[in-house]
């Protein structure tokens, strides 16, 4: 048995003995009275069950709780008697419990002897012994021992377990009944013992009341008349006066009278009753005394003074009241409530009592007058053998005391007690009877089934009938169901033996079945898979003619610019071709990465407030030459009520809505473009509408998948990834909005980017405009802080800086910035983040903790938006990424500095300073590759990764392209692993050709290299 099966078995057991505890607390009623026991049920249950220490402690607690020492000894000796005979059976046990008990209980009822009849508790006592043996049969009698194995019937079972359930409640109704019964006895014994002390104390009052009443009366009219009161007319009055005295003011009698005229009455000035109405003036009531010489009577002395006219003193009125009325009048009153009552005065003396041994005059203390325990609202007399009930009667001060012995109402309670016991020894039995009667109609169907099963014989047809259970309840039925139709499969068995063979046949083509239906299933996963394999191949297509048509433009220009010796004119137009078309090549990767983002969950987008004019007339800016030049018109245009403002990505919302409008442009071969910002409903709308090509429902339809475009035509004819709509519509909805296209084949199509209302922002940050491509440098004004380790691209960020005509200076590393900061006082710091001795996420913390609060943007190579947002949070206000752009770095610059005329075209001077620059930058490529060769030998992981990352933003921003990507390659490959992979020999090779080739090629063409379109903006 468990840890947790031993637990729970002893709170079981706790329980139990509680339970039989609160029983018997609960059987104690009138004292004198003997109890019906049903606690003892709970230690003779734990003795048949050989739980030794159980029983005794049990029955030594259950006994405890009837709060009376015989008791608890005749409890705990039946504890110990149950343990003794548990082996034995119920009719042993039956038999000998109560021949055990028998001399027990009689001792116990000797030396505490009971108010009820002695034969009667008696027989009482050995009840209970039986009733607890009988009683734990009934309701525990299952295995209790590791010697007896055999496990119990259902019916058994159910009989116990019904029994269980339905002999507490007949245990507990019993004796609630019972106790309601005898306390309702009890306090009707109180009540009329009540009623009897208010008769007699009436009685006593009035009786005495009258003749001082009427004593106080002679006085007055003596007093009224100025001569002594007259005795004979008082006398006739009240019979109940043995005396009757008229004295002096000396206390001489002045008249007298007494029955007989035997003794004689000397002067009262002695007596209280002549002393205290002469001292107070107040009618007086002395204690109780005998006469003198006039019978043996109790008597009371009731006097009270008379005076003269003017209130001197003249003797008083006296009369000696028998009290032989009160005493008969308690006796009749006794007789007839069935109490007793003893009257006392204030000095504890009896006056009158019914009780033997309590002679008139006596002084009595006796603990049976005394108030004792409380039972409910009953009092107990200090002896406890009796109700008493005590009243104080005011004008005199006497005590009466009515006493209601409690012997008939325990002889009572004492019979109906045995009676319940008989009581639940017949119920007890009854609900055995019934709980075995129901359990058997549970039962007795499973037993016929149970005989069934054992007569099967499969040799012999006639076993498997079906079977008929005697049962009316829907399990049964099932059952008797379910046991016929396995009779019923059994007697089949052998026709299906029979046709086992034509079955395996069945199964067999079934089979065959299956396997036809997975091998069509693989076939459909196999041309699956090679469609999968032709978009594969049809994207690689395309892309491929995506890249390699810019690569050819600029390939081919390149070549052109390099034979157009002396001819700036055809120089700047190659250029400038070769600008926009690695410009197409960036826009075609930033889409395949922003799909590779979309795919994988991982594009996150801002949340910020964007001006909706300011935006709208950046792109009529960025559109209106290039719609002029293809002969379109270009409207653009917003409502009136229009928020000032929208909560959205700037950058990834300006994306959206320039691919629309890039499309819009791209297939409208004529007319015109409209580009409309309204309030529709409870949406703001952003729609572009065309009158170009149009398109049918089947190309709708394709068009917002990835990769795909209205038909292999339009890729041929204009070109394109196919991920610009599937990009617009996935950010569209990142940033809480949704993509809408309606578009008929002729007509046009427009496409709508709606946003709820609640996006829409109060006030609208300022929208830098965007500048034209080609326009020159922003005259500005300020100090501006270069810090970069990279000298080449540092002088070549202060040319760029400079060319606006703001003030500049440069540093190596961050503690010079800091330095330089502190002395210098700049209104812009440009920080590279990447930088000996003191990076630029440090420089930019100390230059905040010092107070600086002038903008600093990162330089970094690093364009992750999980990178943007560590610079942003180190106190950086922007980023600028590497390579950097010319025309990027202006806007950056025009964006935290203050204007100081009109932008000026870039001059030759700049251009010939740049193209110095970058001829010292190549100059120095090849020694860079001697250095990062020495690194990746000597396995200096860090140090090469510093090199890498400084060369991939250097070597970009310098127009070396093919050198910054592989630089950026071996960098991820280095960062994706702990140690070099197969594939890094061969990307270090790479990276080394590069640089090298990139240095010695420009070097010999010194002379006739143009600026990079990176350094041209």
């Amino acid at each position: 048995m468990s840890r947790i099966d031993r637990r729970i078995l002893a709170w079981r057991a706790a329980l139990a003995v509680l339970l039989g505890v609160l029983a018997n607390a609960v059987a104690v009623g009138t004292p004198g009275a003997v109890p019906l026991l049903l606690g003892l049920v709970v230690p003779t249950r734990f003795a048949n069950r050989g739980q030794t220490g159980w029983a005794l402690g049990a029955g030594l607690l259950v006994g405890l709780a009837t709060r009376d020492a015989g008791l608890a000894v005749f409890c705990g000796f039946l504890g110990v008697v149950s343990v003794l005979l548990a082996r034995r059976s119920l009719g042993q046990r039956l038999l000998l419990t109560p021949l055990l008990a028998l001399p027990v209980a009689a001792v116990v009822l000797h030396l505490e002897p009971p108010l009820a009849p002695w034969p009667l508790a008696l027989a009482l006592l050995c009840l209970n012994a039986l009733l607890a043996q009988f009683a734990s049969h009934l309701l525990f009698d299952l295995p209790f021992s590791r010697q007896r194995r055999q496990l119990p019937t259902l019916r058994s079972l159910l009989t116990s377990r019904f029994t269980a359930a339905l002999a507490p409640g007949l245990f507990v109704g019993l004796l609630l009944v019972g106790q309601w019964y005898w306390q309702g006895m009890l306090v009707d014994a109180a009540e009329q013992t009540r009623r009897a002390q208010a008769q007699l104390s009436t009685y006593v009052r009035d009786h005495v009341g009258e003749h001082l009443r009427a004593v106080a009366q002679a006085a007055d009219n003596a007093s009224a008349s100025g001569h002594p009161p007259g005795l004979a007319g008082l006398r006739r009055r009240l019979s109940g006066f043995l005396t009757l005295l008229v004295t002096d003011a000396e206390g001489n009698l002045v008249d007298f009278h007494a029955p007989g005229a035997s003794g004689s009455v000397g002067p009262v000035s002695d007596r209280d009753y002549f002393q205290v109405p002469q001292q107070t003036g107040q009618p007086f009531v002395s204690d109780v005394f005998r006469g003198r010489g006039f019978g043996n009577d109790p008597l009371v002395a009731v006097s009270a003074p008379y005076r003269d006219a003017q209130g001197h003193f003249l003797g008083v009125v006296e009369g000696s009241l028998s009290l032989a009325a009160i005493g008969r009048r308690l006796a009749e009153v006794g007789a007839a409530e069935g109490v007793d009552a003893v009257l006392r005065d204030a000095r504890g003396a009896v006056i009158a009592s019914t009780l033997p041994g309590h002679a008139p005059t006596e002084l009595l203390d006796d603990p049976a007058l005394s108030p004792g325990a409380r039972m409910g609202a009953a009092v107990l007399s200090g002896t406890g053998n009796a109700l008493l009930a005590e009243d104080v009667i005011d004008s005199l001060g006497w005590r009466l005391a009515t006493l209601r012995q409690l012997a008939p109402i325990a002889r009572h309670q004492t019979l109906g007690h045995f009676l319940l016991g008989l009581l639940c020894v017949a119920g007890l039995a009854l609900i055995h009877w019934l709980a075995a009667r129901f359990a058997r109609t549970l039962s007795g169907p499973l037993d016929q089934l149970l005989l069934h099963i054992r007569a099967i014989d499969l040799e012999q047809p006639h076993s498997l009938r079906p079977v008929h259970l005697d049962g009316r309840f829907a399990e049964l039925a099932e059952l008797r169901e379910d046991f016929n139709g396995m009779l019923r499969r059994l007697a089949e068995l052998d026709q299906g033996l029979r046709t086992a063979l034509r079955d395996q046949a069945e199964t067999n083509y079934e089979l065959e079945q299956r396997v036809a239906r997975r091998t069509e299933d693989l076939r459909d996963a196999l041309s699956k898979a090679r469609r999968l394999a032709d978009a594969k191949s049809t994207f690689l297509a395309n892309m491929s003619h995506e890249l390699r048509t810019p690569l050819t433009s600029i390939l081919g220009y390149a070549e052109l610019a390099m034979e157009s010796d002396g001819d700036a004119q055809a120089q700047r137009e190659a250029l400038e071709t070769i600008r926009r078309q690695g410009e197409h090549l960036l826009a075609v990767v930033n889409d395949v990465l922003d799909a590779g983002r979309i795919e994988s969950g991982s594009l996150r987008v801002e949340a910020t407030p964007i001006g909706i004019a300011e935006l709208l007339r950046d792109l009529r800016a960025t559109f209106s030459e290039r719609a002029r030049r293809l002969g379109l018109e270009l409207v653009v245009e917003a409502d009136p009520d229009l928020p000032p403002a929208l909560i959205a990505d700037p950058l990834r919302l300006r994306q959206v809505l320039i691919n629309l409008i890039g499309n819009a442009l791209k297939f409208t071969p004529a007319g015109r473009i409209e580009v409309r910002a309204r309030r529709w409903g409870a949406a703001l709308v952003f729609s572009v509408r065309d009158t170009g090509i149009g398109l049918d429902e089947e190309a709708r339809l394709r068009l917002f998948l990835p990769f795909s475009q209205a038909d292999l035509s339009t890729t041929r004819r204009f070109g394109g990834s196919g991920l610009g709509l599937f990009i617009s519509r996935r950010l569209a909805e990142a940033m809480g909005g949704r993509l809408c296209l309606h578009s008929r084949p002729g007509l046009g199509s427009r496409f709508s980017v709606v946003f709820p209302l609640g996006l829409a922002a109060a006030e609208a940050p300022p929208l830098p405009p965007a500048r034209a491509l080609g326009v020159g440098a922003p005259r500005l004004r300020g100090r501006v802080l270069v810090a970069d380790d990279v000298e080449d691209l540092r002088r070549l960020v202060m040319v760029l800086v400079g060319a606006t005509g703001a003030e500049v200076r440069d540093c190596a590393d961050g503690e010079e910035a800091l330095a330089l900061s502190a002395s210098w006082r700049p209104d812009l710091v440009l920080m590279d983040m990447h930088m000996p001795v003191m990076d630029g996420m440090q420089a930019t913390r100390q230059l905040r903790s010092r107070g600086f609060a002038g903008p600093v943007v990162a330089l970094t190579a690093d364009v992750l938006a999980e990178d943007r947002r560590r610079f942003l949070d180190a106190g950086c206000t922007d980023v600028l990424h590497k390579p950097i752009r010319r025309d990027a770095l202006h806007a950056l610059l025009a964006r935290h500095l203050p204007a100081a005329g009109r932008s000026v075209p870039a001059s030759s001077a700049s251009a010939g300073t740049i193209d110095a620059l970058r001829q010292r930058y190549a100059a120095r490529l090849g020694e860079e590759s001697t250095q990062i060769e020495a690194l990746a030998g000597a396995a200096d992981r860090d140090q090469l990764l510093e090199r890498l990352h400084t060369l991939k933003g250097s070597a970009g921003t310098f127009g070396f392209t093919e050198v910054s990507a592989a630089a950026a390659e071996l960098e991820a490959s280095l960062k994706s692993r702990n140690c070099a992979g197969e594939d890094t020999p061969d990307l270090l090779a790479a990276v080394v050709r590069l640089m090298r080739s990139a240095g010695a090629g420009f070097n010999a063409d010194s002379g006739t290299t143009a600026t990079s379109g990176t350094l041209r903006g």
